[in-house]
């Protein structure tokens, strides 16, 4: 087997897909069991117990063979005596793997509409609607870019929010 360092634990590489890739937990660690199974990530499993709130291997780790995930999520698996499997899949896989996939950009207005309040308000929050007529900034917004000229009223404060919320996370208020 691989030095200890080499190994990524299989939750932790799902979380990592979720955060790259924009997509839920269940469907990040189906993403992984799947390059698992087609042998694009290796991965290995080493059965443990918990004692006290530690995990406890219960013997060496062993190689998990591609047709293995094509049967069984083994992820979940116990063993036959209750012991639930450790799994790791290869780190240099798992990062080649992973920087292949790049998140899906945005589509339709609301990016559009998001990259012209980033213009339009330098970084600050969009005013609330007394002191910025949202009308107006729609009718400013359909005569910018053909593809806005059918921008509705909902669409852009779906936008105004997500980029007022952006700033937010992002501590600028």
């Amino acid at each position: 087997m691989i030095d200890d360092d080499d190994w990524l634990n299989f939750h932790f590489a799902a979380k990592e897909i979720k955060a790259k890739l924009g997509v839920s937990l269940g469907k990040a660690q189906a993403m992984l069991r799947q390059v698992c199974a087609n042998g694009e990530v290796r991965s290995q499993k080493q059965p443990y117990i918990t004692v006290g709130h530690e995990a406890e291997g219960q013997g060496p780790p062993e190689r998990i063979e591609p047709s293995e995930w094509r049967e069984h999520e083994i992820d979940l698996m116990t063993t036959y005596d209750g012991c639930w499997y450790m799994v790791n899949v290869s780190k240099s896989d798992f990062g080649y793997w992973l920087d292949q996939h790049k998140p899906k950009p945005e589509q339709g207005r609301q990016p559009l509409v998001i990259k012209y309040l980033t213009k339009r308000f330098s970084g600050r929050r969009v005013p609330d609607p007394a002191h910025c007529v949202r009308k107006d900034l729609l009718a400013e917004l359909r005569k910018l870019d053909p593809i806005l000229a059918q921008l509705d009223i909902k669409t852009l404060m779906r936008a105004i929010n997500k980029y007022n919320s952006s700033l937010a996370a992002d501590g600028k208020r």
